[in-house]
């Protein structure tokens, strides 16, 4: 299912940008075929429940528009941006997933998911003294983990409890609703717990020269267009320009090559969930909500230990009845 995952990071990076602004992007990351930077540390702002989103006719206003909500930590804009099939195809390919899904595997998986983060949460100094992860990680990754730690945990949290734990959700998903419910669910994040996945993004940059720019810092040019194809200079500060060439599809300016790959990765995709089989999961249903509940039991059990010794003769008990 290789190629199905490719449609659902595309909807799980515009959760994470509802979360983040996009900033700490690695500033050699692609954003609509052009290289960005990481973004600055900009002020909260609350989202609103719905938000009229007005798209610019022209091309590189359009550009312009997309990077300036997404540094407003709004990503709302990148759906609507999306030509009307787009949207409808997406729109399809999670409804099928979802009735394709068990409805106790995913739920329960994301209850257990959630129950994690709280180990992660309440265990954390447990997780570092632990002598197996301490083997594995040298103590200057240690340092960016712990510093890292607490908003990742925030994020992770978000992510365990939003719509997406509940497969009912996604049975008649829509892609714009379920942005507004996200975007919604931010804005009641503490603003200090907000703060905290800042910077975890922001511990993470990869270059120091762009690390404090923001995507609207991006320039974008007009090179030529007429009223159905257009070509962009974009220049991320610190990086050489590209010509980035767009067509206008159903009203919406589209990056070239997206449109050449658009439904040979969309009927992968369909192929791929079409391997999903119900009757399968049905008859290992049992058998998989059993070690579900095993490890269930121990993540409980990790979040009631008491002692590091406790909590280590927990995660070996765990890790022997998974082999």
């Amino acid at each position: 299912m290789k190629n199905l995952n490719l449609t659902f990071l595309l909807l799980f990076s515009i959760l994470t940008l509802s979360l983040t602004g996009c900033e700490g992007c690695n500033s050699k990351k692609e954003v609509g075929g052009a290289k960005a930077t990481d973004a600055k540390k900009p002020e909260v702002k609350k989202a609103e429940e719905k938000k009229d989103i007005k798209l610019p006719e022209a091309p590189a206003e359009l550009v312009k528009a997309i990077f300036k909500e997404l540094d407003n930590q709004d990503p709302r804009i990148v759906w609507k941006a999306l030509p009307a099939s787009y949207q409808k195809d997406i729109n399809g390919l999670v409804s099928n997933f979802a009735q394709k899904m068990d409805k106790d595997l995913w739920n329960k998986g994301f209850v257990i998911f959630s129950k994690i983060t709280d180990v992660a949460k309440d265990k954390k100094d447990f997780i570092m003294g632990n002598e197996m992860v301490k083997q594995q990680i040298k103590v200057q990754d240690k340092q960016n983990m712990v510093k890292g730690w607490d908003g990742a945990v925030v994020a992770l949290k978000f992510l365990a409890t939003c719509e997406l734990s509940k497969l009912e959700n996604l049975t008649s998903f829509d892609g714009a609703k379920f942005l507004d419910s996200m975007m919604a669910g931010v804005a009641k994040i503490d603003k200090k717990d907000l703060d905290m996945i800042k910077e975890l993004t922001m511990a993470y940059a990869a270059d120091e020269k762009t690390k404090d720019s923001k995507l609207s810092d991006i320039k974008v040019e007009e090179v030529k267009a007429d009223g159905k194809s257009a070509t962009l200079k974009i220049t991320a500060p610190g990086e050489e320009p590209q010509n980035i060439d767009f067509v206008l599809l159903e009203g919406r300016w589209v990056p070239a090559e997206i449109t050449r790959e658009w439904a040979k990765m969309i009927e992968e995709a369909k192929g791929g969930i079409a391997q999903v089989s119900g009757d399968e999961m049905t008859k290992n249903k049992p058998q998989i909500l059993a070690m579900m509940a095993a490890v269930e039991s121990g993540v409980d059990q990790l979040l009631n230990a008491k002692t590091q010794k406790e909590f280590d003769q927990i995660i070996m008990s765990l890790m022997q009845s998974m082999r």
